[in-house]
């Protein structure tokens, strides 16, 4: 794993793709400051001297489909409902293209809730945020 190194980048951005949470925690968040917010509020510890929260990067995962199974289990479908007993339906190059077109289209249009780490993550001083987002969780 690497860390994020945001010092020597001032215009650090994160990816609107990327989701954040910790270790702890089940839910992921487009805002780190929501993360570490919400760990530090679930947490027993006390917030003083150095406590850092490793922050980690989730990216949603990408879509995998084949074409090929859609257009199969269809024609597969209709031959058992309509089509002869003796012999099954072959795909022609028409149906091929259209199975191809929506299947891409629904793939590049859906968007998974699944998501896996990047191998990326953000040390957050827990001390200096509270210091600077919850002044008064501090002692």
């Amino acid at each position: 794993m690497k860390e994020v190194d945001q010092t020597n980048n001032p215009d650090f951005i994160i990816l609107e793709d990327s989701m954040w949470g910790t270790e702890a925690q089940d839910i992921l968040d487009t805002d780190i400051d929501d993360v570490v917010d919400r760990y530090l509020d679930q947490s027993d510890e006390q917030i003083c001297g150095t406590w850092h929260i490793q922050v980690y990067e989730y990216k949603r995962k990408i879509v995998f489909w084949s074409w090929k199974g859609v257009l199969g289990g269809l024609i597969e479908d209709l031959d058992c409902n309509y089509g002869s007993l003796e012999e099954c339906t072959m795909a022609s190059d028409n149906m091929r293209e259209a199975a191809m077109k929506f299947v891409d289209c629904v793939v590049n249009e859906y968007v998974p809730w699944q998501c896996e780490k990047t191998g990326n993550y953000i040390l957050v001083d827990a001390v200096e945020w509270c210091k600077k987002n919850q002044p008064d969780w501090l002692n």
